[in-house]
C-alpha cells in the first residue's frame, strides 16, 4: 500500500493483496520505473518476525515481476534483516558507503548546500572553520550533514542573520 500510496492512486485498502500487488506491478510498468530505492530498510527489525516475512517476499516477487534494480538504504542494522533469511541474502548485495572525509569532496558538498539553501546571504560554508565544525558536528554522515544545514538555516531565517555562521553551529545540538 505505501507503494500505491507514493503513486498518489486510489486504492481498497480491503482489496486482496493479489490485487494490490498487481495495481503496483501494472504502475510500474505504466511509469517506467527503473529503480526502487527503499530508505530506512532497517526499520523493518521493529516489525514481527510475520511482517518482516511479508515484506521480503513483497520485495522478492518485486525483483521477480519488474526485473529492476531494488536498492534497500538503511544502517548497519539493515544487514541484519537481509541475513534473517538465506533466500534473502543472497538477492542482495551489501555496499557500505563510507562517510565523508574533510577534503575537496567534502567541499563541493558544501558547495552545493550553499546553492540550494533559501539564505540571503552567502554563508562561506567552505571557511575551514565552519567546514570543520560541520564536519565534526555530522561525523561525515551525509544524513546529518543534511539535517544540521536544515537546522542552521531554519535558525539563520528565524533570526534573521540570513546566513548560517559558526555560532549557528555551536547552538544545534
Amino acid at each position: 500500500m505505501s507503494l500505491l500510496e507514493r503513486f498518489y492512486i486510489p486504492y481498497r485498502a480491503t482489496d486482496s493483496i493479489a490485487k494490490l500487488r498487481y495495481q503496483t506491478i501494472h504502475l510500474f510498468h505504466e511509469y517506467k520505473v527503473e529503480m526502487l530505492i527503499i530508505d530506512e530498510f532497517h526499520s523493518l527489525l521493529v516489525g514481527t518476525p510475520r511482517l518482516q516475512r511479508q515484506v521480503m517476499n513483497a520485495i522478492k516477487i518485486l525483483c521477480n515481476e519488474l526485473q529492476i534494480p531494488i536498492v534497500c538504504v538503511g544502517t548497519k542494522d539493515a544487514i541484519r534483516v537481509l541475513h534473517t533469511y538465506l533466500q534473502h541474502a543472497s538477492r542482495f548485495d551489501v555496499a557500505e558507503l563510507p562517510t565523508w572525509k574533510l577534503d575537496k569532496d567534502f567541499q563541493k558538498l558544501r558547495f552545493q548546500f550553499q546553492d540550494i539553501l533559501p539564505l540571503k546571504k552567502c554563508s562561506n560554508l567552505q571557511s575551514p572553520e565552519l567546514a570543520t565544525k560541520i564536519h565534526t558536528i555530522s561525523g561525515g554522515n551525509l544524513g546529518n550533514v543534511h539535517r544540521l544545514l536544515i537546522a542552521c538555516a531554519v535558525e539563520a531565517i528565524t533570526t534573521g542573520t540570513g546566513q548560517i555562521t559558526l555560532g549557528d553551529l555551536c547552538k544545534i545540538p
